[in-house]
């Protein structure tokens, strides 16, 4: 209770302590309504893996993932879009709360569009974009999606911060970072995600610039 009514003070920093934690979520609310996502200095687009591969527990620890990295953000100065690769799409907005709402009814059972997906996150008003994902990309890509991608985003300079949950590397999502001026991480499964996506968000992502504070980060260690 005590960590939410600071979150909520820090919104309205000169609402009366006496209004209480409903009087504060009441007057955040209409806080919120007044912020134009569109023009807050960090605008996220997070694409998020719902393909079948992410079936169980996955898909539960990567929705808990979403909800710690937007525990880790403020609205005021930070607006988040969803992109799921089953084609869904949360609009940039600083309403946390609606975003986990569509977030937690996510189901596994999408295929892995990756870079179609991240095509449109680059191709959005956003200047930055994470992308977490279990698997390879779908290969089959008439429409050159991959390098397109790519070009968008330095374009734009957009950097796309890709987040592995596996096994060894993913050499696409490692390439795409390097090439956009991203972060690549990557972490042994969905659980790890769950407690340390919140790093990518803007109060922390300085502190993987260190090598030595990243690697604790992919271990899962907090920091």
């Amino acid at each position: 209770m005590a960590d939410e009514n600071n979150k909520l003070q820090q919104l309205i920093p000169m609402a009366p302590a006496q209004l209480g934690v409903r009087g504060l979520r009441r007057q955040a609310q209409a806080e919120l309504v007044k912020l134009n996502p569109q023009d807050r200095p960090n605008r996220y687009a997070i694409g998020f893996d719902d393909s079948g591969s992410m079936q169980g527990e996955a898909i539960k620890n990567a929705k808990l993932g979403v909800s710690n990295f937007l525990t880790s953000c403020q609205p005021k100065e930070t607006s988040v879009s969803i992109f799921t690769f089953d084609g869904k799409v949360v609009s940039l907005t600083c309403d946390y709360n609606a975003i986990n709402v569509v977030v937690s009814g996510l189901s596994a059972s999408a295929s892995t569009p990756f870079f179609h997906t991240v095509n449109k996150m680059v191709n959005y008003e956003v200047t930055r974009a994470i992308v977490f994902s279990d698997g390879a990309p779908d290969y089959n890509d008439p429409g050159n999606w991959q390098e397109k991608t790519i070009n968008t985003a330095r374009e734009k300079k957009i950097p796309v911060d890709c987040v592995y949950i596996g096994i060894g590397d993913n050499e696409y999502m490692k390439d795409l970072s390097e090439k956009t001026g991203g972060i690549y991480m990557r972490f042994e499964d969905a659980k790890t995600l769950s407690r340390q996506l919140k790093y990518l968000s803007p109060a922390y992502i300085g502190m993987l610039m260190n090598a030595e504070l990243k690697a604790k980060v992919e271990r899962g260690e907090s920091i």
